[in-house]
């Protein structure tokens, strides 16, 4: 498939699913509905006696375990009768089924009978909230009820003119400090005041409450309706136009990283499938940068490796059968070997596995690769060795790679997922993370989202080709005798680009090699293949505004 062609079906696909995912936003919002559950504990029942500013709180506890203190606080500040100020709540009282009662104010707390009484503060208590306490002790039980209430008196600075007439701002409980509440359900409000219905627990439970008192010392909103923090921007084309978008950023995201950072400058011509070697190149480099998933060490990289060292006659291999699988056998026959930077790091790695091994993990000059790497302390050493060869392969990358396009969709991407979580876009924060996910898994497999540096591309493609020709070659019976002299090379190769079993199998089949070479060649393949993918031990693997009030209850 054309890179273009595969780069515009995901990004289809993107705008789909954001648009499916933006209308399930836009009905989650309307339909006064949360992405996300309360879990932490508080009130699951709520009595307001309203007269004008004056509030009745009963709140209804079920302890899910002991607790110290039950309290509410608010976003508000706290204040005393004798020197209330703007914005600020006053307690007048406070009583409990169970506990001492108290409110407390800049680290001082107040009790009964009249709460201007300052007293020592007891322990598990917070500045601006009030509540019941037992202190150090653990009075309240388990799976037993509480009630909770108070008195107090509410001192707005601003009033909301709406219709002509005037109305303070109550919000009851603040943003994710409450359960979700219905009136007449679990929110019970008596007295004469203006509400929604439902409250989900990422919304401010707001309630209008008719003042009919001089409103000379008060600021005065002019609004045209009620607004409540799940009716704010519902209906306004706006906020609609705004999720949608939002929606497809993610797609934006993806095709302008693609077509910017991504997309190749050349579109070379070549021929579906390639029977010649594309370029003389280390069977490690066609690994790591010519088939993906890119500069990293997994199994092609790591079989391809010791293959080409077998070849070049650097090493000798057999293999040995174990009790689940082969185990591949390593002798060293080239202790300095002419080597580029990245084959010395992994030459490195099998002269310490050599010298490392026990007596009884050797068969003379041979070490057993798998049980040497599972030997006692092998495992912080071949890390580090892990980390020198995977750093010496990234930065031989640069040579071959440009990576700008991934780092600029993960950056943007990011930021697309903080602002979603700061909006409580839920619905588009998971569409992010999933878009994120994949984008980076595909990108693994695919160079969609990175460039190859000057005529590399064209390389890639030939290596590509030739790849799909060692995966179905009927015309290697073609080659006869000659097959027999470049079959090892090929083998290698093919081992870098992944289809070895393949190349193994049709060589047998066209009688290229033996049945002895076969099973020789394909037992040394599988060993490598599953210590490479097991890691072999060591780690090779690849709305309130204006209002007063807020807060919410809960226990400590």
């Amino acid at each position: 498939m054309r890179e273009k062609t595969l780069a515009i079906i995901i990004t289809t696909i993107l705008i789909v699913i954001g648009l499916i995912l933006a209308f399930l936003q836009i009905t989650l919002k309307t339909t006064n509905t949360s992405l996300l559950t309360y879990n932490e504990f508080n009130f699951y029942k709520s009595e307001l006696t309203i007269e004008e500013n004056k509030i009745s709180e009963k709140l209804y506890f079920n302890t899910d375990k002991k607790y110290h203190t039950l309290f509410r606080n608010f976003q508000s500040k706290l204040s005393l009768s004798t020197q209330n100020f703007p914005n600020s709540i006053t307690i007048n009282k406070v009583s409990c089924s169970s506990g001492k009662p108290y409110f407390r104010l800049n680290s001082k707390c107040y009790y009964e009978p009249d709460f201007t009484n300052q007293e020592s503060c007891l322990p598990y208590t917070e500045d601006n909230e009030y509540g019941c306490t037992f202190g150090n002790t653990y009075g309240f039980k388990s799976n037993t009820n509480y009630i909770l209430e108070s008195e107090f008196t509410l001192n707005p600075e601003n009033l909301f003119k709406i219709n002509n007439n005037h109305y303070i701002k109550f919000i009851a409980y603040g943003k994710n400090n409450h359960i979700d509440l219905k009136t007449n359900n679990n929110l019970i409000i008596i007295g004469k005041n203006t509400h929604t219905n439902t409250y989900a627990p990422n919304e401010y439970v707001i309630i209008y409450i008719p003042y009919t008192g001089d409103t000379t010392n008060f600021k005065i909103i002019e609004k045209n309706d009620f607004e409540y923090d799940s009716k704010d921007y519902n209906l306004n084309p706006l906020y609609i136009i705004l999720i949608l978008l939002m929606h497809l950023v993610p797609a934006f995201i993806f095709y302008f990283t693609w077509s910017y950072f991504g997309k190749e400058l050349t579109n070379p011509d070549i021929p579906d499938q390639l029977s010649q070697i594309p370029n003389k190149r280390k069977p490690w480099q066609v690994a790591a940068y010519f088939n993906p998933p890119f500069s990293v060490i997994d199994k092609n990289f790591f079989s391809a490796t010791l293959l080409d060292f077998y070849r070049q006659k650097i090493i000798d291999l057999k293999s040995k059968k174990g009790f689940f699988s082969k185990h591949l056998l390593i002798k060293i026959k080239n202790i300095n070997p002419k080597l580029d930077t990245v084959e010395k790091n992994f030459f490195d790695i099998l002269k310490y596995l050599n010298d490392s091994a026990n007596e009884n993990n050797k068969e003379g000059e041979f070490f057993n690769i798998y049980k040497v790497s599972k030997q006692f302390g092998m495992s912080i050493n071949m890390k580090f060795h892990h980390v020198v060869l995977k750093d010496s392969i990234k930065k031989e990358s640069k040579k071959y790679i440009e990576n700008k396009g991934i780092l600029f969709f993960l950056l943007f991407t990011v930021i697309l997922i903080i602002i979603s979580m700061i909006s409580q876009l839920f619905v588009l924060t998971f569409f992010s993370f999933i878009t994120l996910f994949t984008i980076i898994i595909i990108s693994s497999f695919t160079t969609l989202l990175l460039r190859y540096k000057e005529r590399f591309y064209h390389e890639y493609k030939e290596w590509q080709s030739f790849k799909k020709w060692l995966s179905y070659s009927p015309s290697m019976k073609e080659h006869g005798h000659k097959g027999v002299i470049f079959w090892e090379e090929f083998l290698v190769y093919a081992t870098s680009l992944g289809v070895a079993k393949k190349v193994l199998k049709e060589l047998r089949k066209q009688h290229v090699i033996s049945d002895k070479q076969y099973n020789t060649h394909l037992n040394v393949h599988m060993a490598t293949m599953s210590f490479a993918s097991s890691g072999g031990g060591s780690g090779f693997s690849g709305g309130g505004g204006g209002g007063v009030g807020g807060g919410g209850g809960g226990g400590r």
